[in-house]
């Protein structure tokens, strides 16, 4: 069985404040050994999402970074479903080394409250709000 998710580059960012980071370099990614996605240097991304409620980001904040871009961009671009983009968030925390329990909390979360964001981003890609 082939990976689902393989990072082909490096991740490199700068901050540009608390919570909000750029890329510095085009970051390479090949989706199911199939399709390589590049994420442009520029693209601006939050990491994961995550409240920043002691006791959750204590949990799962500051984890997965590769994988929160390639889900951003995913979500951005809308050239998949919602479905499929945290099926690829899944995986790829899983091959940037998070554990099954977080990335299955994390997978859970996107699931559970990213149809808002994904909905918002796919209105603005339509031109409609």
């Amino acid at each position: 069985m082939s990976k689902m998710v393989t990072f082909l580059t490096q991740l490199r960012v700068e901050v540009i404040n608390d919570i909000t980071f750029q890329l510095t370099s085009d970051f390479y990614v090949m989706l199911e050994c199939i399709e390589e996605v590049v994420i442009p240097e520029g693209f601006v991304t939050d990491f994961a999402s995550v409240p920043r409620l002691p006791i959750v980001y204590l949990a799962v904040g500051n984890k997965g970074h590769k994988a929160a871009v390639l889900h951003d961009w995913l979500y951005q671009t809308g050239k998949y479903s919602r479905a499929n983009c945290d099926s690829y968030f899944y995986h790829a925390l899983r091959e940037a080394g998070v554990s099954y329990f977080h990335a299955w909390a994390m997978y859970t979360a996107v699931r559970l409250a990213g149809g808002k964001y994904y909905n918002s981003v796919k209105d603005n890609r339509h031109g409609t709000s």
